[in-house]
């Protein structure tokens, strides 16, 4: 089963890597892109709330989503006991780190 979910997560990779290569990128996604890419390594947090993004692009919740998945990034949820769930989006080159 391992061996299959790396198979689907390298397909990805390849096909978001194809996309930036031939321009493919939505502008809005290209927008996120430079924000993040622009951040200082000390501001650059490994979660973001969809709150957080809304107040920094003032959108749609649903483009927003669009341009993350374009971009890798990878929505979750917190279960947390007690606690309202939340569900937070992760940047793609933090999740590449938490994998190695």
């Amino acid at each position: 089963m391992s061996t299959y979910i790396e198979t689907l997560r390298g397909q990805v990779a390849e096909t978001l890597a194809a996309r930036r290569t031939l321009g493919e990128m939505d502008p809005f996604a290209a927008k996120i892109r430079r924000w993040y890419l622009a951040l200082p390594a000390a501001e650059r947090r490994a979660i973001y709330t969809m709150d957080d993004l809304k107040q920094i692009f003032p959108t749609s919740t649903g483009r927003i989503g669009r341009a993350l998945h374009q971009l890798g990034w990878t929505r979750r949820r917190s279960w947390r006991t007690g606690q309202p769930f939340s569900r937070y989006w992760v940047p793609a080159d933090v999740e590449s780190q938490g994998d190695s």
